[in-house]
């Protein structure tokens, strides 16, 4: 699924460039996009392109699919699918998003083809993981543990066929991710007042919790490097969480450094390429307020977001950081296939 390329580098800034840098792994990335002109309510398509901009496509046309991930052998992709929730909510709801809720695990083949609901999960899912040996996959969500129960958030293990018990692992958890060789996740927990911080733990049993990002920052969607050395995640680097970046560190959270800081875009959910020195990363415009669905406190509505895609190869000896904006369309949750 990779190849090589070569092209040319143009500055943004000292400190984040766009442009292009040689000799690098060519890889294919599926992510959420919404469609030109599409309603204020969120709608939305996965679609696939190269890293190096050719290729593109898209995979679902129902403006309901989002938060593609990758099965281990590239012949898959998990995704969310927005459906109608069996039990009324406590709110109104508008005809419009009536069917808007993220409560069907689904599947389907590379290419799009043979999806089909993997789990209906009930009120939310928030995000999927599959791990390495393509058995289990690690799901956040909030849900009844037990019928009858309330909800509980948190991150639950699901076989891959959708079947069985959905087990809770770690409570109030979110945005899995699974460690190369399978042992370990990793994840966000949030700390008190609405402060955030990444840990990871024992995959089997959610053992040996470790906190590996200052309790005092807002940190999260942790993600392994493909030697399992090192994680990216990201960070809000202002007090108006609107300055969102990019970080790698160590495995046990030494050696953090910032990969990304470009004032003009605020960048997050990082997802790293199988040679481990490119990841595909997701910004917004960070110039003025926005947000799908969201409303001033005067009522009105926000401005859509400016969403895109960036290619960045990380710095090496002798090698400056390169940044690459991959196309000029919307483009969020990145997700590169595996080799």
């Amino acid at each position: 699924m990779e190849t090589t390329m070569t092209a040319c580098r143009i500055s943004l800034g000292a400190a984040f460039l766009l442009g292009c840098a040689h000799a690098q792994t060519v890889g294919v990335v599926a992510y959420t996009r919404t469609p030109e002109g599409a309603a204020p309510w969120p709608q939305q398509d996965i679609c696939t392109i190269s890293t190096d901009g050719t290729g593109g496509r898209c995979l679902t046309d129902d403006r309901h699919s989002h938060h593609p991930v990758w099965s281990p052998d590239g012949k898959r992709i998990l995704f969310i699918h927005d459906s109608t929730l069996s039990t009324k909510p406590l709110y109104r709801e508008t005809e419009e998003g009536r069917s808007h809720h993220p409560i069907e695990l689904s599947v389907m083949d590379a290419d799009g083809r043979n999806r089909r609901v993997l789990r209906t999960i009930e009120p939310v899912i928030h995000s999927a993981a599959w791990s390495p040996d393509g058995r289990t996959l690690a799901v956040s969500a909030a849900t009844p543990v037990k019928a009858g129960e309330p909800a509980r958030t948190g991150i639950f293990l699901l076989p891959a066929d959708g079947r069985g018990e959905l087990r809770l692992l770690k409570p109030d958890a979110w945005t899995p991710a699974w460690s190369p060789d399978g042992a370990r996740l990793a994840f966000t927990v949030e700390q008190p007042r609405g402060r955030w911080a990444v840990h990871t733990a024992d995959a089997d049993g959610g053992t040996g919790d470790t906190r590996l990002t200052d309790a005092g920052a807002v940190s999260g969607s942790p993600v392994w490097s493909p030697d399992g050395a090192r994680i990216a995640f990201d960070r809000f680097t202002d007090g108006v969480m609107r300055q969102q970046q990019v970080f790698i560190m160590n495995r046990d959270g030494s050696g953090v450094r910032q990969v990304t800081a470009n004032a003009a875009w605020a960048c997050g959910y990082p997802t790293w390429a199988t040679g481990g020195n490119q990841l595909v990363v997701a910004c917004r415009s960070a110039a003025s307020p926005c947000g799908w669905g969201m409303v001033f406190s005067t009522g009105q509505p926000m401005p859509a977001c400016s969403r895109r895609l960036f290619v960045i190869r990380l710095a090496t000896a002798g090698n400056a950081a390169t940044a690459r904006m991959l196309m000029d369309h919307d483009g969020a949750d990145p997700a590169l296939a595996p080799r």
